[in-house]
C-alpha cells in the first residue's frame, strides 16, 4: 500500500500511536474492496519489476545497469498500468534494465 510505504512502518506499529495505526488499518482496508470491485469489472493493475518490457504495456522513462538482472527487463516501477477489459488505459512508467 502506498500510504505506509511513504510513512515509516515501525511509527505505525508503536503502541502509543493507536489513531495513527487505526488510519492505516483503514486506508488498508479501503484499498482493498476498492482493488476488488475494480477487479470485479474488469480493470486489472500491473507493472512489477522483473517483468519482460513490453512497449505495448510499459513507457520507459530511463536505463539502467543492474547487475545480475535480465538485460529489458523491468528494472524500476515508478507509476502501476492499468487494464480494464485486456486494454490498456494507463502504461506503467518504468526504468528498464540496461543492456551490457
Amino acid at each position: 500500500m502506498h500510504f505506509t510505504s511513504s510513512y515509516p512502518l515501525q511509527e505505525v506499529e508503536k503502541s502509543e500511536n493507536g489513531s495513527l495505526k487505526t488510519l492505516v488499518e483503514g486506508v488498508s482496508m479501503t484499498e482493498n474492496l476498492l482493488m476488488k470491485a475494480f477487479r470485479e469489472h474488469g480493470l486489472q493493475k500491473y507493472g512489477a519489476v522483473g517483468d519482460a518490457f513490453d512497449p505495448n504495456f510499459h513507457d520507459a522513462l530511463f536505463e539502467m545497469p543492474v547487475p545480475d538482472a535480465e538485460p529489458n527487463t523491468v528494472a524500476q516501477v515508478l507509476k502501476e498500468g492499468y487494464t480494464l477489459q485486456g486494454r490498456v488505459i494507463r502504461p506503467a512508467t518504468v526504468g528498464t534494465v540496461k543492456n551490457a
